[in-house]
This record gives C-alpha cells, sequence and structure tokens, in this order.
C-alpha cells in the first residue's frame, strides 16, 4: 500500500504545474551553464574537481575581469594559474609561481625573458622572469611583491 501510495505521490508531483518563474530560471540555468553542460568524461571530472575545491575555499578565486583581456585567478598561496574568460585570447592560461624557490634550487632567470609590463606585449608559450622591483604585473594590474616566474599558454584560435 505504501508503494502505491509514493507512486501515487510522485505521478502528482511530475503532473503538477511549474511554480511562477521556475521555466524562467531553467532556462537561465541552461543558458549560463550551457560550458558545463556540455563537457563529459575527463573534462566534466576536472571541472567538477575545481568546483569541489572552489567550494571548500572560495577565497582561492580572485577575480580580474577588470583587467584586458578579462581573467580569473586561482590563487594557491603563491602558485597562480590565470585563465582568460575567452579561450581565443592571446594568452589564454598563465602559470606564476614564486621564484624564489626555482632560484635556490638553480635556475638562472637571466635566461628567461623579463616579463612585459601590458599584457598586450605578452605572447603565448613563453617562459618569462617578473623581478618586482615596483613593476607592474600584466596579469594582476598592478606591482607584486615578490619575484615570479611566469609561464604563458597561447589562446586556442
Amino acid at each position: 500500500m505504501r508503494v502505491v501510495f509514493l507512486i501515487g505521490f510522485l505521478i502528482a508531483m511530475a503532473a503538477r504545474p511549474a511554480a511562477a518563474g521556475e521555466p524562467d530560471e531553467l532556462a537561465r540555468i541552461r543558458k549560463d551553464y550551457a560550458d558545463v553542460l556540455a563537457l563529459s568524461g575527463v573534462a566534466r571530472d576536472e571541472l567538477l574537481a575545481f568546483a569541489r575545491l572552489l567550494r571548500k575555499q572560495p577565497a582561492m578565486a580572485i577575480d580580474f575581469t577588470h583587467l584586458d583581456p578579462p581573467q580569473h585567478c586561482l590563487n594557491t598561496g603563491g602558485d597562480m594559474v590565470h585563465v582568460a574568460d575567452d579561450p581565443s585570447a592571446r594568452v589564454s592560461l598563465a602559470y606564476l609561481h614564486p621564484a624564489k624557490p626555482l632560484v635556490d634550487a638553480g635556475l638562472d632567470v637571466t635566461k628567461l625573458l623579463v616579463e612585459p609590463e601590458t599584457s598586450a606585449e605578452l605572447e603565448g608559450d613563453t617562459w618569462y622572469y617578473y623581478p618586482a622591483n615596483g613593476r607592474t604585473e600584466p596579469f594582476h594590474g598592478r606591482a607584486l611583491g615578490m619575484p615570479m616566474i611566469v609561464r604563458t599558454v597561447k589562446g586556442a584560435r
């Protein structure tokens, strides 16, 4: 008897008219998350892993959409990943690492290009050295307090 009641209840709930605004909300979610919903397999799983990480530590997500090009930063407390909002941007990804541990391990930063102060001068697929010293760091739009090693990735064209 309980099963029949439960089935009847579920049928009644499924047949009920949508509450006001539900179709609009569902349409908004489908639009806002179209790129996410289109993913499957490993790509979906990787995105969900980042989502879980950010859900536990939302302060790691930093908004740099005011910069040109607009981007977001995943700041793990030293190492950072910058992701351009537009995957076809000249530089779609940039990895920034504090230089000190790498220099202490023997990296000769004089063999790296000095990072330009504007994003328009950056090239993809390039290693840079950001020396600090009051220079503007283009992925942040301001000076950083420590030297960094920067690896840029060319955007998908």
